[in-house]
């Protein structure tokens, strides 16, 4: 259902109907490699993965992170090679299916997801910041979330949204 590329595009990721995400590198002159292939829905049941997003890096050290949303956003955390993708926070807050995802950064550098649904019960736009990427000496991590996982804010829209672009101002959010 969507493909995206990391920030250098050396990396792709790939989600669809099945709940899973493909990881890719690029290892050669237009040829991707599996790097790794992942359910992305918790417990039992299979929730499609309608989109995904990758997150920039805070530092060359940080580590791979995406979100994925389904009727819920799931932000994975690469943890290490042997270790694979971790769950690192789910957040909850759409009643239909997330169909999509857009990344803005504040002026003060936090980051934030923006997150819209196509149920014709849930015409909001929701906006959810999104944890800061740390690195330790000893390995990497996210920074611990201390934000709720709810969204910071809702925005009520009368028609579906099909594509949203942000800006931050210094007191408030604009949405076109």
């Amino acid at each position: 259902n969507d493909i995206r590329f990391s920030e250098c595009g050396s990396e792709m990721f790939t989600c669809g109907n099945d709940g899973f995400v493909a990881h890719f590198k690029l290892s050669g002159p237009q040829k991707w490699t599996l790097i790794s292939r992942f359910k992305a829905s918790t417990g039992s049941s299979v929730e499609g993965v309608a989109s995904l997003l990758v997150l920039p890096s805070s530092s060359p050290n940080a580590p791979s992170r995406i979100l994925t949303a389904s009727c819920k956003l799931r932000l994975w955390n690469l943890a290490s090679k042997a270790k694979g993708w971790e769950l690192h926070q789910t957040y909850s807050g759409h009643s239909g299916q997330i169909t999509h995802l857009s990344l803005a950064r504040s002026d003060d550098g936090s980051l934030y997801a923006l997150s819209s649904s196509d149920s014709e019960n849930d015409r909001i736009v929701s906006l959810w910041r999104m944890p800061a990427a740390e690195s330790k000496e000893n390995g990497h991590h996210l920074a611990e979330n201390n934000n709720s996982e709810t969204a910071v804010a809702n925005f009520a829209v009368n028609d579906d949204v099909k594509s949203f672009a942000t800006r931050f101002g210094s007191d408030r959010v604009i949405l076109s």
